[in-house]
């Protein structure tokens, strides 16, 4: 009984490593504003809205934090970054462009309201 516990962790292990890689990364935002420790964002995506801890990423794809809160009206829309530890806030300029896996990415049309279709009510 040991022994297939002792693979079941080993095959977790393996797959939480394996998530940590990302292969299909977008652009996501630009800084727009630091507040202590977080970055603010301006969204980039075309009708596309990140998940909430979606992970970010720089331009060479190394993951600098996760989108902590989506602010403002549904067609202008920023976010907010919580950085990872050792990452300083102020060390980012006005012209930096930041990215985020497509994957973690839910379409606009989902937050929008819909049209009621008259033969789904019959």
């Amino acid at each position: 009984m040991g022994f297939f516990k002792k693979n079941k962790r080993q095959s977790f292990n393996r797959n939480y490593e394996g998530e940590v890689q990302c292969n299909n990364i977008i652009l996501g935002g630009t800084f727009y504003k630091h507040c202590e420790n977080d970055l603010l964002l301006k969204n980039e995506l075309e009708n596309l809205v990140p998940y909430f801890n979606g992970r970010i990423f720089l331009e060479n794809k190394e993951e600098i934090g996760k989108v902590d809160e989506i602010l403002g009206p549904i067609n202008e829309f920023y976010f907010s970054v919580k950085l990872k530890e050792g990452i300083r806030a102020k060390s980012f300029s006005s012209d930096t462009h930041f990215f985020i896996d497509k994957s973690q990415t839910l379409p606009l049309s989902r937050f929008l309201p819909q049209e009621k279709n008259s033969q789904s009510l019959k």
